[in-house]
């Protein structure tokens, strides 16, 4: 971000925000079927069925082929008919660079779309926390490309244009280690098969409901706030959002490393053990999530200064409201990989989805007498409150969640 601030400043970098969040919005097209199928590969690899796992891992394949070329194709068809330029008010990035731009993140889309088959692959073999390592290091990937293409003076098309190439590199690479790693070539549409898609149809529905709670909350709150409040707003909220978020991201790799742990122990039959290891790491998770909260809060301010090279200025007030939603997700995240594990996770899913959307609307209604960062804050924070709920209810009644 400092380096978005020093070579293309506020506005410029806000509108890239705004520009690069639609394609995102469209990974929903995956519908859950990515993770859906590596729990359900996981707990057959559990039980030793070989035959089982490849052919959950093509039909994966076959399916997350076919939603990234239809995310180009679509978005390739937008850019004659719309122009996104006029349409989210961009003043810097004409119609011809955000057509540009826009299809070229959605290849990058599709490509990280394919990551997740890769990331199942490594699952399956049992290597998962080198597959957890390798991909998480992706973002670190597109930090030294940005940081490349901007000390180049590079524009929005030369930055597309370079992090979807580099995408392409890295799966290439992590493609043919997994593969190596396997002992075979696994990355085939041989056993892919239209039964093995029906049994995980229901629950990768399911799944749905998390990534449409984040388009939701992540990306529709961007587009919300762009239209209230302007693309400095945006830029200024994005990095301490990206800050706090930081608190999430220790939730997010100890739940991916905890559940293909959990769904070996579901493939075993160890039930009761599952529960009891995923909560003692949820308690620890949360002690130490804490702990970065109140860092955060504390230092946030003059950390968001110094990176931003004194453009950011914003109170501890609001980081501690902005990063509200970061400590919540973590109180019930990690402790939901039980049910997520065992493809267990319709119903958490569905009132995450519907809280999120639900407060979107109620933002949307009240724009005019609420903050805009407020607003946005809120939206963050609301479906985490509502997942809480459930969970202390839901101990009420003697279900873990």
């Amino acid at each position: 971000m400092p380096f978005f601030l020093k070579f293309w400043g506020s506005n410029l970098y806000g509108e890239w925000l705004v520009l690069t969040g639609l394609p995102t919005m469209l990974a929903l097209l995956d519908a859950g079927v990515t993770q859906a199928s590596t729990n359900r590969g996981t707990i057959e690899a559990a039980s030793g069925n070989k035959y089982k796992v490849k052919a959950i891992l093509q039909t994966s394949l076959a399916f997350s082929t076919i939603v990234g070329a239809l995310i180009v194709a679509l978005v390739g068809f937008s850019v004659f008919i719309i122009n996104w330029s006029e349409v989210l008010n961009l003043e810097e990035i004409t119609r011809s660079q955000a057509s540009k731009v826009i299809v070229c993140m959605a290849v990058y889309l599709a490509i990280q779309l394919q990551g997740g088959v890769t990331d199942a692959c490594f699952k399956f073999i049992d290597k998962a926390p080198l597959g957890v390592f390798l991909l998480a290091n992706r973002r670190v990937f597109d930090l030294i490309v940005v940081a490349v293409v901007l000390s180049l003076g590079g524009n929005p098309i030369f930055l597309a244009v370079s992090l979807a190439s580099g995408q392409i590199l890295l799966l290439v690479i992590l493609r043919l280690l997994a593969s190596r790693l396997a002992g075979e070539k696994v990355f085939r549409f041989t056993l892919a098969s239209k039964k093995e898609f029906r049994a995980i149809f229901k629950p990768a529905i399911g799944y749905l409901g998390f990534p449409l709670a984040q388009a939701t909350t992540l990306q529709g709150g961007i587009q919300v706030l762009n239209l209230v409040a302007g693309a400095n707003t945006v830029v200024a909220f994005t990095m301490c959002r990206t800050l706090t978020r930081m608190v999430i991201q220790l939730a997010v790799i100890t739940n991916n490393a905890l559940k293909p742990e959990l769904s070996r122990l579901a493939g075993e039959g160890k039930f009761e053990e599952l529960e009891d290891l995923s909560s003692k790491v949820s308690i620890w998770t949360n002690v130490v999530s804490m702990i970065c909260y109140l860092f955060l809060v504390t230092f946030g301010p003059t950390i968001l200064s110094i990176w931003s090279k004194g453009v950011v200025d914003i109170s501890s007030g609001f980081v501690a409201l902005i990063g509200l939603h970061a400590i919540l997700n973590v109180m019930w995240f990690v402790k939901s990989a039980a049910k997520t594990a065992q493809n267990k996770h319709n119903k958490i899913a569905l009132i995450y989805c519907m809280s999120s959307i639900l407060f979107l609307l109620i933002w949307i209604s009240t724009k005019s007498i609420m903050l805009p960062v407020v607003g946005a804050a809120l939206l963050l924070a609301f479906p985490e409150v509502i997942m809480n709920l459930h969970r202390i209810m839901g101990k009420v009644r003697g279900d873990n969640l």
